[in-house]
């Protein structure tokens, strides 16, 4: 398709749904793409931003499962693409993930938020590492991604936007103690059965946890009171758990070179273990120590997965 030279607006919904081109030429004169734009247009493969274009609404490029690359001239005052992801100009907020492309995606650590429905209907996403700094994760941010399994919620994380997780893949989140705010319909429908709370209480908005069957641990520390620990349209068994009091059932052992031997603590929160020596020993996510040369001696550090 190519758009005539005296549009400078593709409106909401324009090619909503429409499967019957791969591509779509842009002319420099168009200055917004609307809400939903090009929404599920299942053959479009790629996308190119012209110099003019200053506002992008929200799910634009959403659902288009071929699309593997979203590109920005160069002179864009607004937007920037990296590795085919586009960005604002500063790279502080991800705008818009294609949805064709997908694996393991390391979001860049410029960022500070994940923008409304950046990543919507990104069927083929498994797992999204978030850095140090992120902030926000807004509305529908990670909406329908049905096969992502994994997402880790830095420390900094202030606020989970409404169906920011809807009808995602998730069997397991951990909230970290900065989380303020859950937003309505946050994790409906979502495939949760288990979910770790590491600070006071943040606000929850209405169904938040709707069609979800799962058990929430939560710190014991005096906000989680019965008005709190609510169903939220769920069916949610809540759960304390004291982190000040991690206990290690063996706090030494010796291993024969070759073999493996669990560390086991008391307590259901996901934990971070790491060997002071790997090349003696080394230690996976789920604590189990292979010894691998003679030593004397080695530390398995344990903290939480935070």
């Amino acid at each position: 398709i190519v758009v005539p030279s005296s549009v400078t607006s593709i409106g909401d919904w324009a090619f909503y749904y429409e499967h019957n081109f791969t591509e779509v030429l842009l002319p420099d004169s168009v200055r917004r793409i609307g809400d939903h734009a090009f929404y599920a247009c299942h053959g479009l493969k790629q996308m190119h931003i012209g110099p003019s274009v200053t506002t992008i609404e929200d799910a634009a490029f959403g659902g288009c499962e071929s699309m593997t690359s979203i590109t920005v001239d160069e002179n864009n005052p607004v937007f920037s693409s990296l590795d085919g992801v586009l960005f604002n100009k500063g790279q502080t907020t991800l705008v818009a993930f294609p949805a064709g492309k997908g694996g393991v995606y390391t979001v860049p650590s410029t960022v500070r938020s994940i923008g409304t429905a950046a990543f919507l209907s990104c069927y083929n996403v498994e797992e999204v590492i978030l850095p140090d700094g992120i902030v926000s994760i807004e509305y529908c941010a990670f909406e329908v991604c049905r096969n992502m399994k994994k997402i880790n919620l830095p420390e900094g994380l202030t606020n989970i936007g409404g169906f920011a997780f809807s009808d995602c893949g998730l069997t397991s989140v951990s909230i970290p103690s900065t989380v303020k705010t859950i937003g309505k319909n946050a994790f409906q429908y979502s495939a949760l059965d288990t979910i770790y709370f590491f600070g006071s209480a943040p606000t929850f908005g209405d169904y938040c946890f709707q069609n979800v069957t799962a058990t929430a641990y939560y710190p014991d520390d005096g906000t989680w009171t019965d008005d709190v620990k609510k169903q939220y349209g769920g069916t949610i068994t809540w759960e304390p758990m004291n982190l000040s009091e991690l206990v290690l059932y063996k706090d030494h052992t010796e291993i024969a070179v070759g073999q493996s031997e669990k560390l086991e603590v008391n307590t259901a929160a996901p934990l971070i273990w790491t060997s002071s020596n790997e090349t003696a020993a080394t230690v996976d996510s789920n604590g189990v120590v292979t010894a691998h040369k003679y030593g004397k001696e080695l530390k398995v550090i344990l903290e939480t997965g935070l």
